[in-house]
C-alpha cells in the first residue's frame, strides 16, 4: 500500500531557504490617503476621566472653581498586507485617524518613525477649570466623562525603499 512518508530524521539542508529583503532598513511612507468611507469604530467604553468635589461652607451662594486634570492617551498601530516586512522601520509625515465625537477625523499632521505592527503611543496631561454656583451649606460633585474607542481605516500610500545597492525604489500600496 503506497503512502507518503518522510525518511529524514531532521530537516534536510537542501530544504532550507532564507528570505531576504534588500532594504537598508530605510523606508519612507509618503502620500498617505485614508479611505474614510471604510472607517470602522469599535470597542467604545464610557469612562470617568476625572472627578472633583466642591463644598460651600459660607452662608451665601458662592461660585467655586472645580479643577480637573487627566491624561489624554492616544495610540496608533500600523499594519500592512505585505508579508516579510517585520523589522523594517519606516518614516512618515501625515495626519492620523482619531475617534472624536463618535466619528473618525484626521488629526493634525505628525512625523514619526516606527515599524509595521508597532504601536505609537502619546500621552498629554490636560487640565481645565469649571466654575459652578453652589448654594450655602451644599456640596457639588462632578465627574468628567469621556468615551474611549478604536477605529480602523483603510489607506493607500507610496512606499520608498532604499536598497542595499543604493537605489531607491517606489511602490504604490493599498492596505
Amino acid at each position: 500500500m503506497p503512502c507518503l512518508r518522510a525518511y529524514a530524521r531532521s530537516l534536510e539542508r537542501s530544504a532550507l531557504f532564507t528570505v531576504v529583503e534588500c532594504v537598508k532598513k530605510k523606508r519612507r511612507v509618503t502620500s498617505i490617503v485614508y479611505d474614510m468611507s471604510t472607517a470602522h469604530i469599535y470597542d467604545l467604553q464610557a469612562m470617568v476621566l476625572a472627578s472633583s468635589t466642591a463644598a460651600n461652607t459660607t452662608t451665601k451662594p458662592t461660585t467655586l472653581a472645580m479643577d480637573f486634570s487627566y491624561t489624554d492617551k492616544k495610540s496608533q498601530s500600523w499594519s500592512n498586507s505585505v508579508s516579510f516586512t517585520t523589522g523594517i522601520g519606516f518614516e512618515f509625515t501625515g495626519g492620523v485617524p482619531l475617534v472624536e465625537s463618535a466619528t473618525v477625523k484626521l488629526s493634525t499632521e505628525i512625523s514619526a518613525s516606527t515599524e509595521w505592527g508597532n504601536t505609537l503611543e502619546t500621552e498629554t496631561r490636560v487640565g481645565s477649570t469649571y466654575n459652578v454656583l453652589v448654594d450655602p451649606g451644599e456640596q457639588v460633585s462632578i465627574d468628567l466623562m469621556a468615551t474611549r474607542g478604536k477605529c480602523t481605516v483603510q489607506f493607500s500610500y507610496t512606499q520608498e525603499d532604499l536598497l542595499t545597492s543604493g537605489q531607491t525604489v517606489s511602490y504604490s500600496r493599498k492596505d
